[in-house]
């Protein structure tokens, strides 16, 4: 059993609302960031900070056994609906958003970006 600073009243709101089932995964264990753990898993479940029984993120996800306090869970597709509508239930702050993509691949998001911007650009001269 694992506890998150961010729950159901927050960001993960859309369990709640909108019936959404999220898969953690982990984004940063003992300090390394996009390596894969060398902890065997175990069937785990993740909930949020309230104490409030309802604050249940995920019921059951497989996640290593050496999870410490700093290490970070990413949960994908975390998008709209989500911060938007947190409250601050029971004292929490609306927590701080962090954006991922993925593994880091600069030229490739470079690229990206380059062909999107022409893209845009060709779009405009078609007006």
């Amino acid at each position: 059993m694992y506890y998150i600073n961010d729950g159901v009243y927050g960001a993960f709101n859309c369990i709640l609302f909108d019936h959404q089932v999220v898969h953690p995964y982990v984004l940063s264990m003992g300090g390394s960031f996009h390596v894969a753990a060398s902890e065997p898993l175990q069937t785990s479940s993740v909930w949020g900070p309230t104490c409030d029984s309802i604050d249940c993120v995920c019921r059951t996800v497989q996640l290593p056994v050496g999870l410490r306090v700093g290490d970070w869970l990413g949960f994908p597709n975390m998008g709209a609906y989500t911060i938007c509508a947190a409250s601050q239930f029971n004292g929490f702050q609306v927590s701080k958003v962090v954006y991922t993509a993925g593994v880091f691949r600069p030229a490739e998001v470079r690229a990206l970006l380059a062909r999107f911007a022409s893209e845009l650009i060709d779009k405009e001269d078609d007006v």
